[in-house]
């Protein structure tokens, strides 16, 4: 549907027959994601420079493709052009696709919102009454209860001091102390009070996971093959593993990639050195609008501001431009609705009720996306019954899709229901979830989505007391229910949607670039155990060496994945207890009616209506992510209308490169370049700049 967007252009190496998933790619990947694990522990937990695992594509798996090619290039010039490639281009895409799925793990939105969804509400219950009763009410295995044992997590533990030197060598002396020091934190962990709560988590991860696999195949016919989705995100890395006759890889031999790759780097780098300097010429990484409206009503806008966001820029030019008018559209239309209120006077807290509007938009989407594959999803049901075979580009057979999708959705549900919370309530809050991940995944496939947090993060439960009454979260006075809902917050806090998003993305990256799909499952599950329990390890290791109050930024209560779970908490009991502002449910109710008629309509409108200008995913993403989206999305939309009415298709492909290593270079100034100098420089660098992250 829709309007038609800028092809692929042909591959300069045809893929081959598909090939397997070799044993040598997986240890690579391996080695590599535990290496992502202990670089974040650095850069992004103790110092808290960078951003490094959470982008979108992900840079983990980018950053090795590149470490890749460019050891295979080292290959070739030692033992001649003739020399076989250190690794395929098949093998590329599938090391890819695991540390996209494993890299994932250390990153602030993943394992970092778990510990404070589990034990945030033990520690700080001292000093917040409303938790006193809801405190020690979920099992041990679940959750750590042992007030020594969450004291320490948040404080950190002397168990098995450390006092060695650091040495003087710049950089390396720093990583080094601190591998060193993380094997001595290993053993500060009560290992037998996490050991329940590790496994139990991690199976709920892989069923969850399992499922998503399964359903995205279920829904990869029709989208791949039936409605031909152009999935832009995988042009990134089929970009960069494309090679030319002569072996040398297309991407970084051509020069308009480094120049956007250096214009990225520079500009990092300008607006570091200022931030050092402040007598050097500043580069802003937000300019802030709001400063001209100062007359009522326009004066509800004093904090609009536009974000300079090379990633957004970067990867956003193969977001279709519809999807990029309609941020934008969206995000202007939510903005004059306030201006609006203001002038008539209307006093109306949290008003537009974004992310609110948000959650009735992803739910609306999420019908319209099964309704719309309603056929196609019988038929795979049919096929299973019938025991066939899997059809060719299936990475499984159709009763393998039909039964992993109900079972490993089946296991998590199991273990809430036996963790406390009623049937019918774990049905909908995790219902929620898979069916937040499968909008994530349609707007990834269909409009690209380069955005961090596209999906109505915490939000499930506000979403559910909007429209049941909240008391039923507490029936009868149970406080078990809701302290259990709470212990779950990691799940509509977390960026666990996003594993779907990775998981279909990746069978038609296999398919692209000659690898089989049929052990992409495998691959997908041994990537989550690794990024998983690696991560784990990392984060307790580190809490216990320093104490996870003043890890990530924070001070004395954690930084911000503490503060929200804080918030989280004491909404929810405020909410179950007295039943909530019934004025301020029936406006949250309104707000997601609203959006889900709009989506609807969105819907409707690109079926019925030739060229229809405004895209439900963009719709999406203005609602929610707005605020970062508007003017990297606005910019790019102007550069891309103009590519294409004046150099066409081709034009836009030759600039395609450019804009890619734009955002390439905005990662890798942010997520190395950022972190080697912030280990170097220590205290004084991260005191200055702290602020530069990636988005």
């Amino acid at each position: 549907m829709g309007r038609v967007q800028p092809t692929e252009s042909e591959p300069l190496e045809s893929p081959a027959r598909p090939r397997g998933v070799s044993g040598r790619v997986l240890v690579v990947g391996v080695i590599a994601a535990i290496i992502v694990v202990l670089w974040v522990r650095s850069v992004g937990l103790i110092n808290w420079l960078a951003y490094l695992a959470d982008p979108v594509p992900s840079f983990p798996g980018l950053f090795f493709l590149c470490v890749a090619l460019l050891v295979g290039r080292l290959w070739r010039r030692l033992r001649g052009p003739e020399a076989r490639s250190a690794l395929t281009r098949a093998e590329l895409a599938i090391l890819y696709v695991f540390l996209a799925l494993a890299g994932v793990w250390p990153a602030v939105g993943m394992t970092r919102f778990i510990f404070p969804s589990l034990t945030a509400m033990q520690y700080f219950a001292p000093d917040r009454p409303e938790f006193q009763d809801f405190q020690g009410q979920v099992p041990t295995w679940l959750a750590p209860n042992d007030p020594e044992v969450v004291r320490e997590l948040w404080e950190g533990s002397e168990r098995v001091p450390y006092h060695a030197e650091e040495g003087s060598t710049p950089i390396l002396s720093r990583l080094i102390y601190g591998t060193v020091g993380l094997g001595y934190s290993t053993v500060r962990v009560p290992w037998a009070a996490w050991l329940g709560p590790l496994v139990v988590i991690g199976l709920m991860m892989v069923a969850m996971s399992w499922s998503f696999f399964c359903v995205a195949a279920a829904f990869r016919g029709r989208w791949e093959e039936q409605e031909r989705l152009t999935f832009p995100l995988v042009r990134v890395p089929l970009l960069m593993i494309e090679r030319r006759a002569d072996g040398r890889p297309a991407f970084f031999s051509d020069p308009v990639m480094w120049i956007g790759l250096g214009l990225a780097v520079l500009f990092n780098l300008v607006h570091v050195l200022s931030a050092i300097n402040p007598s050097m010429p500043r580069v802003d990484r937000a300019y802030h609008l709001g400063a001209a409206f100062t007359e009522r009503p326009w004066n509800v806008l004093q904090g609009l501001q536009v974000w300079m966001a090379p990633e957004l820029i970067g990867i956003g030019y193969i977001v279709p431009s519809d999807v990029l008018l309609t941020t934008f559209v969206t995000y202007l239309g939510l903005q004059l609705s306030r201006v609006y209120t203001e002038a008539a006077g209307l006093q109306i807290p949290g008003y537009p009720f974004d992310r609110v509007q948000g959650t009735g938009a992803y739910v609306a989407m999420a019908g319209v996306v099964v309704w719309m594959a309603r056929h196609h999803l019988l038929g795979v049901l049919r096929r299973a019954v019938r025991g066939e075979d899997p059809e060719e580009g299936d990475p499984m057979s159709p009763r393998a899709m039909a039964v992993g999708s109900v079972a490993g959705f089946a296991i998590v549900v199991a273990i809430v229901v036996a963790a406390g919370m009623p049937l019918w309530l774990a049905l909908v809050y995790l219902g929620l979830t898979w069916a937040f991940a499968l909008v994530l995944a349609r707007a990834r496939a269909e409009g690209g989505a380069p955005v961090v947090y596209m999906f109505p993060f915490e939000q499930t439960r506000r979403a559910m007391m909007a429209v049941i009454p909240p008391t039923a979260f507490v029936p009868g006075g149970n406080p078990v229910p809701l302290a259990v809902t709470n212990s779950l917050f990691f799940l509509s806090a977390g960026q666990y949607q996003g594993i779907m998003s990775t998981e279909i993305e990746s069978m038609r990256l296999a398919s692209q670039a000659g690898a089989t799909r049929r052990r992409l499952l495998g691959v997908a599950l041994l990537a989550v155990v690794v990024g998983y329990a690696a991560s784990m390890w990392m984060h307790l290791a580190t809490y216990y060496e320093f104490g996870a109050n003043v890890l990530e930024g924070g001070t004395t209560e954690g930084g911000y994945r503490t503060w929200a779970s804080l918030q989280e908490f004491t909404d929810a009991i405020r909410m179950a207890t007295d039943g909530g502002d019934p004025v301020t449910l029936s406006r949250h109710r309104k707000a997601m009616a609203f959006a889900a008629v709009t989506v609807l309509a969105m819907a409707a409108g690109r079926v019925t209506i030739l060229r229809f200008p405004l895209h439900p995913v963009g719709y999406l993403i203005g609602l929610i992510r707005g605020t970062f989206c508007w003017g990297p999305f606005f910019l790019t939309w102007v550069i891309r209308t103009v590519v294409l009415r004046v150099g066409g298709v081709g034009l836009y492909n030759r600039l395609l490169p450019g804009f890619i290593g734009f955002a390439l270079g905005h990662f890798l100034a942010n997520g190395i370049i950022i972190g080697i100098a912030g280990i170097w420089l220590g205290d004084l660098f991260m005191g200055q700049v702290q602020h530069v992250r990636s988005h």
